[in-house]
């Protein structure tokens, strides 16, 4: 049968130029886009496979002529996966909704939420000096026998100087490593300063 053989029809008036009654409706259940390109399935493609594009797959353009990265592309490059659920329909899906941003807009949360990052990094930094000074308390063990060892002083001098020691661990190190002329100088530099025959 040829198309230009065919002849009007009186009966063919009334569906002509009239609007189609449920078109809304047919197009939710049905949907109103069409599948082109990789994702069109030929008649003799299995129902329950999905077609996946991957980089060199065909890629559809208004005019629907090809583009220039679908021209060395080869039908093998184009990869199916199986679809074992079977429950889902064959239209198209709508993309899944995005998450909503949260703005703050009160002041005061702002103003909280800074001051509890500034809290914690001041505790950071409270931890991180207690950690060195708990590390730098050791006073070396053979201080009190290197002290009592220094010729030219009363005991008394040495005890008072290892007490301040005791109390100041990071001069104590220092104090323990320095050879015997420069311990003598410490011991008399800190007798003239902090001690008189007065005050033994």
């Amino acid at each position: 049968m040829d198309y230009v053989s065919q002849k009007d029809h009186r009966e063919d008036a009334n569906c002509l130029n009239t609007p189609i009654e449920h078109y809304h409706e047919i197009a939710t259940i049905f949907g109103n886009s069409l599948a082109a390109g990789a994702y069109a399935k030929e008649a003799n493609d299995p129902l329950a496979t999905e077609v996946t594009e991957i980089e060199n797959a065909p890629k559809d353009t208004e005019d629907a002529s090809p583009t220039n990265d679908q021209v060395g592309a080869m039908p093998d490059e184009v990869t199916m996966s199986v679809n074992n659920t079977g429950g889902e329909s064959s239209g198209t899906k709508p993309p899944p909704p995005k998450k909503a941003k949260v703005t703050v807009e009160d002041p005061n949360i702002t103003m909280v939420t800074m001051i509890s990052q500034s809290l914690g990094n001041l505790a950071a930094a409270i931890t991180n000096v207690t950690k060195a000074i708990t590390s730098d308390g050791d006073i070396p063990e053979g201080l009190y026998d290197a002290m009592m060892s220094i010729p030219g002083f009363d005991a008394a001098h040495l005890d008072h100087y290892y007490a301040y020691l005791c109390n100041h661990p990071p001069q104590a190190r220092t104090f323990y490593n320095l050879p015997l002329s420069s311990k003598m100088i410490w011991v008399a530099s800190y007798i003239k300063e902090h001690l008189s025959d007065a005050d033994l």
